[in-house]
């Protein structure tokens, strides 16, 4: 029987993928999360979550790996987000706490709009489950 990993706080995962504003180049828009957003942001972050993780998605990648999909699984859609971003919660309180902290939208959020589009986004909340370690184990199934 595989090796239950056990954790002892299971937390939850919120992931939110944002799309730049209309008009604003891929790299401006990486320039102001990096240079701007981000150091506003992280101290007000760290307060409640752990590990906030981000990657980009590079239209040269999505372009690139769509006609590939295209091939393999045609009614599969890639989105293509511009930015990611991952946190790992206790609960949901904490990202409630954020988002209605008045320093978060007074300072962190206050230019978003004239970066990020707004009206759209996409939000995935739940939880991890490890099936392979780093070092090869299998963990949480069995193999066959």
């Amino acid at each position: 029987m595989a090796e239950q990993r056990s954790t002892p706080t299971r937390l939850i995962k919120y992931t939110v993928g944002h799309y730049r504003k209309e008009g604003v180049s891929e790299e401006a828009f990486r320039k102001w999360y990096h240079e701007e957003h981000l150091p506003m942001a992280i101290g007000l972050i760290k307060k409640d979550f752990n590990s906030p993780q981000k990657y980009v998605t590079p239209s040269d990648c999505c372009s690139e790996f769509k006609g590939l999909l295209g091939q393999i699984r045609p009614s599969w859609k890639i989105e293509e987000f511009d930015l990611v971003l991952e946190y790992w919660l206790h609960d949901l309180s904490e990202l409630k706490n954020l988002i209605s902290d008045p320093e978060w939208t007074g300072k962190a959020a206050k230019d978003e709009a004239l970066w990020v589009d707004t009206d759209k986004a996409s939000i995935q909340i739940g939880y991890d489950t490890l099936y392979l370690e780093e070092d090869g184990k299998i963990v949480n199934t069995e193999q066959k």
